[in-house]
């Protein structure tokens, strides 16, 4: 994905965070959180050596709670392939799974039409 793909999936205009409350408390959803976390490892790969290796590494390891929390149990198709010292190795692609979904678009117009101007 180019960098316009990637920002065009964060809402305008605070990027993911929103103030909420009578006081206006600022939170960012997990959503954008994790989003942004691939984000900054795509740039750092792509650029390879930002000096961002304390924020990768705080990324990768948001992603994996994430990733723990949301438990996806969509069974993937595994092929084996033959290894040349005649055993068999276990992969997969994830190509053509279905998984049960949430639709980020509404949850980015919610969070558009609530966004507060910041109250400091």
């Amino acid at each position: 994905m180019a960098d316009a793909d990637w920002g065009s999936i964060f809402p305008k205009p605070d990027d993911g965070f929103i103030r909420l409350g009578p006081k206006g408390r600022l939170f960012i959803l997990a959503l954008y959180h994790q989003l942004h976390c691939l984000d900054v490892m795509r740039v750092s790969f792509v650029l390879n050596g930002t000096n961002a290796a304390h924020h990768v590494e705080h990324c990768l390891r948001y992603l994996r709670l994430a990733l723990l929390c949301q438990a996806d149990t969509t069974l993937e198709e595994t092929a084996l392939t033959p290894q040349p010292d005649g055993s068999e190795k276990a992969g997969a692609s994830g190509v053509g799974m279905v998984h049960r979904c949430k639709d980020w678009s509404v949850l980015r117009r919610w969070m558009e039409e609530n966004s507060q101007p910041d109250s400091e």
